[in-house]
């Protein structure tokens, strides 16, 4: 009897996405949250940052962290 050990590799990262036209595109991914929040930040559009799970390279995963519009800074 043979027994086949399969290792899955899993993956989570917080990505940026920014909305161009009606899709969201994605800017930049990072291990970490803060560094993500800092690149949002900093955009000026409609911004997103998404936690993203991936398994053996495929997103089984994806959860909205924080939504920024387009109408931040305006008075």
């Amino acid at each position: 009897m043979a027994f086949r050990l399969t290792v899955m590799s899993r993956l989570e990262q917080f990505e940026v996405l920014q909305l161009v036209g009606d899709k969201w595109e994605l800017v930049a991914a990072f291990p970490q949250m803060e560094l993500a929040t800092e690149v949002a930040r900093n955009r000026s559009a409609n911004v997103r940052i998404v936690r993203a799970t991936y398994e053996d390279g495929t997103k089984i995963a994806e959860d909205i962290i924080l939504d920024l519009g387009a109408t931040r800074g305006v008075a």
